[in-house]
């Protein structure tokens, strides 16, 4: 993420888009949230937004345990694309951060025990890595093209191949 410098961090995402998409999974409003929160007002739950008790709750600690461990077992996962210097890699750029946000909503919504199911992820994952580590799918601009094109090309493939859309 931009504004950050360790070797975890080498990538293309601003700060902005990197919280924008994060909001995803806990609100479909942030200025109305923020409105409600200066007047102290409670906030309405709502379905589609599977993080969201955790924010109403200000249990913050809890989403950024979910996101990191995604996130954690993605670069497990795809090490020598997450870290790729040649910076061909998606991974860690606008277009696969968007793509796996979207997933991680999806796949909440369609079944919130994954937050409970530690592994559950990891496996998921393991069934897939070898599928994305071919040259036909390897996370690259080639094969999941920059913008909204991109993402959604990656987010449909990966909703297929980790079953959780048919």
């Amino acid at each position: 993420m931009s504004g950050t410098k360790d070797d975890w961090s080498i990538g293309n995402l601003s700060q902005s888009t990197f919280a924008k998409t994060l909001f995803r999974l806990y609100t479909k409003s942030p200025t109305e949230d923020e409105n409600a929160l200066i007047r102290g007002d409670k906030l309405a739950h709502y379905a589609g937004y599977p993080l969201r008790k955790y924010f109403i709750n200000k249990e913050d600690n809890v989403i950024f345990s979910i996101v990191w461990k995604s996130f954690y077992e993605i670069a497990s996962m795809w090490p020598e694309q997450w870290s790729d210097e040649n910076e061909s890699s998606i991974l860690k750029k606008t277009t696969g951060y968007i793509s796996f946000i979207e997933v991680l909503r999806i796949w909440l919504n369609s079944n919130p025990k994954i937050i409970e199911e530690d592994q559950t992820i990891k496996d998921s994952f393991i069934r897939i890595k070898e599928k994305y580590e071919s040259e036909e799918y390897i996370f690259t601009r080639e094969h999941y093209p920059s913008g909204h094109q991109g993402v959604v090309i990656l987010r449909d493939q990966l909703l297929l191949d980790l079953n959780i859309i048919s």
